[in-house]
């Protein structure tokens, strides 16, 4: 048989994945993930440093930061819909590392790096260091890393990436409920209480992921009495870990904002008025198709394929924890557009694992077919910063602005010097009192 150049490339290429040691993947990773992380940090201002510090939760980040350093108290002096533990992560670090976009963007970096690390060594257990980190560089990465791109690389606040951290943590400390040791049970059962701590409603999603996984497990067991008690013990640490936010919440604050820190069911309220046509992703193109959706079409529909054909095998649970986690946290509660996307990395992940006994051929075909979103997103994170201006602020230090937001900036602070020489907002505008 001729050997084309094309095919000896490949012959070398196979050789050394299949000499590659996981010590060897991870290294390659964690440069790869770094490489990805620090260069918006260095090079896009626009978009580290840009106007969602100005209009979005990134500032909200800073704001909180702020004010608490201050002395305020949160839920008291300032309100955040989000729940405590991811506030409370970054003002620690921010009283080492500064409140500033460059610290937010760091400490994201940070904990997407932890992210990935989990999600290929969770996949180690089912194939090769190789495939693994095929997987999660080219399916995952793009979906967490690549900050300001087209497939849910979010850093809108601190809770996204605790709450992709935790997941990650869940999936890999996750075994069959025969398989586990009460302290993993109950390790298990402190991670998925974490998430309420977190942010309203995660627990919900995760936790349905969960049970998704403990019932397939559960059905093959030998000793199906035994494996539900494991699953009940996670689940009374769960609950437990409510138990213990409801009484933080009513015994330091006032049971008003308690209720509303607790169970604050105005976010669902608000999010009941969003229109139809961005409750879900809308289908653009099938050029689209292959530049945004990729992974998340490829871990959906395999995933699915994957957990009714091999619901034996050791990976389905996992496959099947992803997609219901997935399929909840998209279209559960608030079922925005927006959560498609924040998301899209559970899907991603799921394309993975849904791998696990598949041969060479039909992983190549999966990594090709999700090939296209990594190529764009870095395309985009390499490209030039979009025009614009450094402007001082007091709070969040120098921010790169558009020449639009900048000059509406400049017209603020002097709106806002005009009303305070005058006496305040009330006397400039002639507005009574209480």
């Amino acid at each position: 048989m001729t050997v084309t150049p094309v095919r000896e490339t490949a012959y070398r290429l196979a050789s050394i994945a299949r000499g590659l040691s996981t010590a060897s993947a991870v290294v390659l990773l964690l440069a790869v993930a770094l490489a990805v992380g620090i260069y918006p940090l260095m090079a896009r201002p626009d978009v580290v440093q840009g106007e969602a510090f100005l209009f979005s939760d990134e500032g909200m980040t800073l704001l909180l930061g702020s004010v608490l350093h201050a002395g305020g108290r949160l839920y008291l002096d300032i309100y955040t819909p989000y729940a405590p533990l991811s506030v409370w992560m970054w003002q620690a670090f921010a009283s080492v590392a500064g409140n500033t976009p460059m610290a937010f963007g760091a400490l994201q970096a940070g904990l997407n790096t932890a992210v990935l690390l989990l999600v290929f060594a969770t996949l180690r257990r089912f194939m090769a260091p190789a495939w693994a980190l095929a997987f999660t560089v080219i399916c995952v990465l793009p979906a967490v890393m690549i900050r300001g791109q087209i497939l849910g690389g979010y850093w809108a606040g601190t809770y996204i990436g605790v709450e992709r951290l935790l997941l990650a943590l869940l999936l890999f400390c996750w075994r069959p409920p025969l398989e586990r040791t009460l302290t993993r049970s109950l390790a298990l059962g402190v991670m998925l209480g974490a998430f309420q701590w977190v942010k309203f409603g995660s627990v919900v999603f995760f936790a349905g992921g969960f049970l998704a996984a403990e019932a397939l497990a559960i059905s093959g067991a030998r000793d199906r009495r035994a494996a539900v008690r494991h699953t009940m013990i996670a689940l009374a640490v769960v609950i437990a870990a409510e138990g213990a936010q409801v009484l933080w919440a009513v015994s330091t604050l006032p049971w008003a904002v308690a209720r509303d820190v607790v169970w604050p069911s105005f976010g669902v309220r608000m999010y009941e008025t969003i229109p139809t046509a961005v409750r879900f992703p809308p289908f653009a193109s099938h050029v689209y198709l292959f530049r945004r959706d990729a992974a998340i079409v490829a871990g959906a529909g395999l995933g699915a394929m994957f957990v009714w054909k091999h619901r034996q095998s050791p990976a389905a649970p996992v496959v099947a924890f992803l997609l219901v986690s997935y399929l909840m946290g998209a279209t559960l509660l608030f079922r925005h557009v927006y959560h498609f996307y924040q998301y899209a990395w559970i899907p991603a992940a799921a394309a993975g694992f849904a791998m696990a006994a598949a041969s060479v051929r039909a992983r190549m075909v999966v990594l090709l077919w999700c090939l296209p979103v990594l190529a764009i997103s870095l395309k985009g994170m390499l490209a030039v910063p979009r025009p614009g201006e450094w402007v001082q602020t007091p709070a969040a230090g120098a921010l790169y602005l558009s020449r639009a937001a900048a000059e509406d900036l400049r017209a603020l602070n002097a709106l806002e010097a005009e009303v305070a020489s005058k006496g305040g907002w009330r006397a400039r505008f002639q507005t009574p009192g209480r």
